[in-house]
């Protein structure tokens, strides 16, 4: 019987925000992860040893909810697509700016 662990399940910000005003007076507030939820291993990847990468892009409000999970791409395609949203749509973030976005990529990798 074969045997599959998760290597790891990461988190890379890539952020992104709305053009500044052109006002210097106020900074934009640093966008910090403070709860996440790790994504769980779709049961037939673990199955069949499939891994993979996707990148979600997440839309943040001012509370640091997500409000927003879009696959924007994946490999393989929509193998992990669904544990993704579901786990990316319970992180947080801190309070701050309203109406941010980020993009953050999921690496699924076994080690056999």
């Amino acid at each position: 019987m074969r045997t599959a662990t998760l290597l790891f399940a990461s988190a890379a910000l890539l952020l992104s925000f709305p053009a500044p005003a052109q006002s210097a007076a106020t900074p934009e507030p640093t966008i910090r992860l403070v709860h996440h939820v790790e994504p769980k291993w779709p049961r037939e990847a673990l199955r069949e040893g499939i891994s993979g990468i996707v990148t979600a892009r997440l839309t943040i409000d001012a509370r640091g909810n997500v409000t927003d999970v879009v696959v924007v791409r994946a490999i393989p395609r929509r193998v992990f697509d669904r544990s993704v949203i579901e786990a990316l749509s319970q992180w947080r973030y801190n309070e701050g700016a309203a109406a941010r976005s980020t993009d953050s990529e999921i690496t699924f990798q076994l080690k056999r």
